[in-house]
């Protein structure tokens, strides 16, 4: 799952951070792994807060 949003962070990023959380969110809220989806969204908020 993770995988999947990075590919998905990666060319959104560069739009805007704002949309990378949004898409993830959707991601994250389907995976079933509560913990993954946890480290994922704290991994990739620190990779587009600065960005912006």
């Amino acid at each position: 799952m993770l995988d999947i949003a990075a590919k998905i962070a990666k060319p959104v990023e560069v739009s805007g951070h704002r949309v990378v959380n949004l898409m993830l969110t959707e991601v994250l809220a389907r995976n079933t792994d509560g913990l993954g989806s946890y480290l994922g969204t704290m991994r990739y908020r620190a990779v587009t807060e600065p960005a912006d």
